[in-house]
């Protein structure tokens, strides 16, 4: 059979039979991702922002790769810290100050 796909190179409304839906499933079970092929994911991802978590009683900074990891080390959920961000460029809770990484480059603010 020739011609299955609407649009050249697109699978865009192609479906999986269940036969081959079940056959990804079964050789994905028992596969994880090591911690280090984690880091490298999210360091990798065009969406992760840096940020640094800021302790307000002794001032030690911590840099994150990604807000997801910053709020898994805060106890708060990430969304709630994405919106503070957005909204007033910090986060501020009992023990914990985050804000966004400001990168320069070439003398000039990228973030």
């Amino acid at each position: 059979m020739y011609n299955l796909l609407k649009n050249a190179g697109s699978l865009t409304g192609f479906k999986h039979s269940e036969a081959t839906i079940e056959r990804i499933r079964a050789s994905k079970i028992g596969r994880n991702h090591s911690e280090a092929a984690k880091l490298k994911i999210a360091v990798g991802s065009v969406k992760a922002l840096s940020v640094l978590a800021i302790n307000n009683n002794i001032g030690e900074v911590i840099e994150f790769i990604s807000i997801r990891k910053a709020s898994k080390f805060i106890g708060k959920h990430y969304s709630y810290i994405t919106k503070c961000l957005k909204r007033h460029e910090f986060y501020k809770g009992e023990l914990f100050t985050v804000k966004k990484k400001i990168i320069f480059k070439n003398g000039r603010h990228i973030i």
